[in-house]
């Protein structure tokens, strides 16, 4: 407590978790900085798994531009990206999984995290985002943007209103 009564703690406190007079706090004793890093995985990792969701849900029917090929899905090259894209998902799901589960056991224990296991986490975060970037990035380049953009719209209302046609019969 302060002068004033009030709790307080110092920033390194906050960052590190190391609360003065926290009794019981066993089990949520994170830290700041090292779980916020963590679950920011999240967040790319769901975005990158909705992309996923939805180029596999328009890819049933959809040709390949200016080509023979009536059916994205039956070409060889769309197969690898699709399944590339899944399993640098799935990797940075899984150096989540092994991060959380290192704060949770360190929590639980009562214990701060050392500090190699910190740049652990900020590094494996950093990493985990990354595959999901490239993941997005795979999708997009192997069915153009349409296909996990849902501002397709937009881009046709600006295609008239700068003086271009359509591109479509279907307005």
């Amino acid at each position: 407590m302060n002068d004033c009564g009030w709790r307080s703690s110092s920033a390194a406190h906050r960052r590190d978790g190391a609360q003065p007079r926290r009794h019981g706090a066993t089990g949520r004793n994170y830290g700041l900085l090292s779980p916020v890093m963590a679950e920011c995985a999240a967040v790319f990792i769901g975005i990158a798994r909705g992309a996923y969701e939805l180029f596999l849900d328009r890819l049933p029917g959809r040709g390949i531009t200016h080509t023979d090929w009536t059916d994205q899905k039956r070409h060889p090259l769309t197969r690898i990206q699709i399944a590339t894209a899944r399993n640098k998902i799935d990797a940075a799901e899984a150096l989540s999984t092994r991060r959380l589960t290192l704060l949770q056991e360190r929590a639980d224990a009562g214990e701060q995290s050392t500090d190699d296991e910190k740049a652990m986490v900020r590094g494996q975060t950093g990493f985990a985002a990354q595959l999901a970037k490239e993941a997005v990035e795979i999708l997009h380049n192997a069915g153009g943007g349409s296909v996990i953009r849902r501002d397709v719209h937009l881009e046709l209302q600006g295609r008239v209103l700068v003086g271009l046609e359509p591109g479509t019969v279907f307005l």
